[in-house]
C-alpha cells in the first residue's frame, strides 16, 4: 500500500472489509451519508480529524495505522475476511 495516493482511504477500506462491514453499516453507525463515506475511502473527499477518530474507534484500529505513522500496530484480520467479496 505504500506509495498510494490515498493511503488513509485504502486503509479505511481494508479495515472495514477486515471487520466484515459494509459501507452502509459504517456510514449509518457514524451518522455519515454512504456516499460521503465512499468518497472518503476512494480519496474523493478529505477526511476530517473527528471522522477519522470515529472510524478508528468504530473499527477498533489505531488511528496512526490509517495515517501510515510510525509506531502504529498492524491490525490483524482473519484471512477469510480478507477474501470476502462485496455484497451487491
Amino acid at each position: 500500500m505504500k506509495g498510494s495516493k490515498n493511503i488513509c482511504g485504502d486503509r479505511i477500506r481494508e479495515a472495514r472489509i477486515g471487520r466484515v462491514k459494509q459501507q452502509i453499516e459504517v456510514a449509518v453507525e457514524l451518522n455519515l451519508a454512504r456516499t460521503t463515506y465512499a468518497d472518503i475511502e476512494n480519496g474523493n473527499r478529505p477526511i476530517y480529524d473527528k471522522d477519522l477518530k470515529l472510524i478508528s474507534q468504530y473499527l477498533d484500529i489505531d488511528v496512526r495505522w490509517f495515517l501510515d505513522m510510525n509506531g502504529a500496530e498492524e491490525p490483524i484480520f482473519p484471512e477469510e475476511n480478507k477474501r470476502k467479496k462485496r455484497v451487491r
